[in-house]
């Protein structure tokens, strides 16, 4: 699978993105899990659980709640949008998306002619 980026990110150099705006790692893997997934969307309980899934040793993991403090400056920088699901009360049927589009790294002919 192609990777692409996030608009007005210099696709040579995806982590730069991540260092510059001083993401810590679980909000840099929660933003690489659904820059990677189909439409660009989860479940928060989804998330969590591809984060988990996504560590080589499962003891390292975060708690829910941890996670979601984590990710938090995801949401307050409006890289990832939180659409509410049907229980007020839960955040895990929350509907987090990638705000954007993602484009796929232009070709050398793609650069030329533009």
């Amino acid at each position: 699978m192609d990777r692409g980026y996030l608009i007005g990110v210099d696709g040579s150099k995806p982590n730069q993105f991540k260092i510059e705006c001083g993401l810590n790692s679980i909000a840099s893997s929660a933003l690489d899990i659904i820059m990677k997934v189909k439409n660009n969307q989860l479940t928060n309980a989804e998330l969590y659980d591809n984060y988990v899934k996504s560590l080589k040793n499962k003891d390292e993991a975060v708690n829910y709640t941890e996670f979601n403090i984590k990710c938090r400056s995801l949401f307050n920088t409006q890289r990832l949008l939180r659409k509410k699901g049907k229980d007020s009360k839960s955040s895990k049927e929350d509907i987090i998306s990638l705000n954007g589009r993602i484009l796929k790294p232009q070709t050398e002919k793609q650069v030329k002619s533009d």
